[in-house]
Order: C-alpha cells, then structure tokens, then sequence
C-alpha cells in the first residue's frame, strides 16, 4: 500500500479520542508508517469538546492530523442538555477557542439543527458563534433520532416531545444559513457543508462524491476500491459487492447533487448523448418554481431546491435510466 498515495484520511464515525493519548499514538503512527501520504494530503479526525485534553492534541498536532471535525451539536444550554453534551455554553466555547489557538490546522464543527422546540434565536446564536470564533467549517444538520440514543429513550418515556414539521426545518435551516453567509467570508461547499473562504476543503467528501477509492480500515467502516464496495461490520464479517460501470456513473451523477452548482459538462459525462435535452426542459420546470437558476452552462439549486435535492437528483437519474 505504500505505493499508493493517499489525498484524504478520515478517523471517525465515531469517536477516536476516547482512547488514551498513548494508544492514539500508536494508531496514528501506524498510518503513517504504512501508507503514502500525498503533500497536500487531509487528515481528519473526529473528536468531542470534553475527550480532547491538550496531552492528546499534542499527540495528533505530532502525527499529522491536520483537520479537527469536533461534534459541538448546539452552543445553547438548552440545545446541549437535549443532545447530551457535556460542557455548558460559555466552557463549550472556552475549550474551542483554546483549542483553535493551540492547533495550527483546520477545527471544523458539527452543529445539529431542529431539536425539540428550538427557537430562532437559538439557532442564529449558533451561527453566531460560527463566526465570532472564525471557525474553519461547519456541518450542519437536522436532527436524526437514532434508536438506541438517549433522545430516542427520552422521546418514548415523554421526556420530549418531538413534532417535526418540514416548514419549520427550513425555517431554521434557512437563518442558519442566512446569517453564516452574511458576511461574506463563508461559503457552501456542500450542501450540509459551509466554509470559510481559502480554508477547508473538505477533501474526504468531494473525493467521496467523484467516486475516488476509500480504503476502509477498522470495525464499522465503509468504503470502495476499484469497482469493490466493502463494508466491515466485525473482523469475521465483511461485505463485499460488485458495482456495475453504470451503477458507478449513477452514483457520480447523483454526487453532483450534493453541491449548489451543477456543471452541463459534467452531468453530460454521466448519462446517454441524447437525454440532456429532455433534463434541461426538467430543469427549466424548476426554475419557474423558482427551485434554481438555470444559466447557459450550470444549473444553481436554491431555496427549497437545496432541501430537495435528492429528489431533483434522483429525477435526472430516471429520465437518463429512460434513454438507456
């Protein structure tokens, strides 16, 4: 494996600073000792506020991890109760500050949106914050109650109440949006991705989305190599499938989606010579309904066409799949 070079490594999925700063050691010297690293390569690892100590940043500063992805879910008090977070607010916000001071590389956040009965204002201090502490990027997601969690024990025994209204999700998604990009110095990577301008890349998921090889290393991890899908539920079982040429240009072309801007050029890599036309008529119904721009070489989703766009995505592949 040496041979190959490797543009992205993601640690997480999970949360790898729960291990002692001596076994992180370990692991991620392994990585560099068996595996090529290209010199503009991204190492992401994942981490909490309250397992990160500065004995464990030093480890990871020493070994190459250059990207931080910290699960911050909500600055408000509120908002960290109901996500199970440790820290209030103002020590939340105290720890990342240190620790964006004392690391050189990129500290990225996650920020979970649309948890029980979150205000407006809630949702604008956190994107506040995103920009007093000129965080590098941020993921931002709406709430997913997984079975097993706590929120999900909490909702069954009514603890909380949960009553999702999709206009209520874009209501806060919107200002959330609205007020990162204000000042100009953000911008949308991807559609759950914003980040600062000339900092993240976020290499993992734009390589991810082309169809690039992800080597998947350690329990629960997923990835591709070649025209191999794997998928490694424990050391006795692994998964292993086939993908087709034309599974992988269907996977490329839903990819394009995940961005606000669409290119003809590369769309039209991805599907048969005479579809293109029937999917521009497609895109122009949609910008009537004002769900994107459409300009003389790429498409613009905007508005509810960034929430829908899966579905729009989905579309294109089916009128493409009808002139197979």
């Amino acid at each position: 494996m040496k041979k190959k070079k490797l543009e992205a490594v993601y640690f997480g999925g999970g949360t790898p600073t729960i291990f002692k700063a001596e076994q992180l050691e370990k692991i991620l010297k392994s990585v560099k000792e068996n595996f090529t690293l290209t010199e503009d390569y991204e190492f992401t690892l994942e981490s909490t506020l309250h397992n990160l100590s500065d004995e464990k940043l030093e480890v990871l500063k020493k070994n190459g991890v250059n990207r931080l992805s910290i699960g911050i879910q909500s600055f408000s008090n509120r908002g960290r109760e109901i996500l199970n977070r440790t820290y209030d607010k103002d020590a939340a916000v105290k720890r990342l500050s240190e620790i964006k001071r004392n690391f050189s590389g990129l500290v990225c956040i996650d920020i979970i949106y649309n948890y029980p009965d979150q205000t407006l204002e809630e949702v604008r201090e956190d994107a506040g914050l995103v920009l007093d502490l000129e965080i590098d990027s941020v993921s931002f997601y709406s709430l997913m109650i997984h079975d097993g969690s706590k929120m999900s024990k909490d909702i069954q025994e009514d603890v909380f109440k949960l009553d999702y209204k999709l206009e209520r999700d874009k209501e806060l998604h919107n200002a959330f949006m609205e007020t990162v990009l204000s000042t100009g110095d953000y911008e949308v990577l991807e559609h759950t991705k914003i980040i600062k301008k000339g900092k993240d890349k976020y290499k993992y998921i734009t390589l991810s989305n082309k169809g690039s090889d992800i080597l998947p290393v350690g329990l629960g991890a997923g990835g591709k190599l070649g025209n191999f899908e794997i998928f490694r539920m424990s050391p006795e079982r692994q998964f292993f499938s086939l993908t087709t040429e034309e599974e992988e240009k269907i996977k490329k072309l839903s990819g394009l989606f995940q961005y606000p801007n669409v290119s003809f050029l590369k769309m039209k890599d991805y599907m048969p010579e005479n579809t293109f036309d029937k999917i521009h008529s497609f895109f122009i119904d949609l910008q009537e309904k004002d769900l994107m721009n459409v300009y003389e070489d790429h498409i613009e989703l905007k508005g509810d066409g960034i929430l829908k766009r899966n579905n729009i995505g989905r579309k294109v592949i089916e009128i493409s799949l009808e002139d197979e």
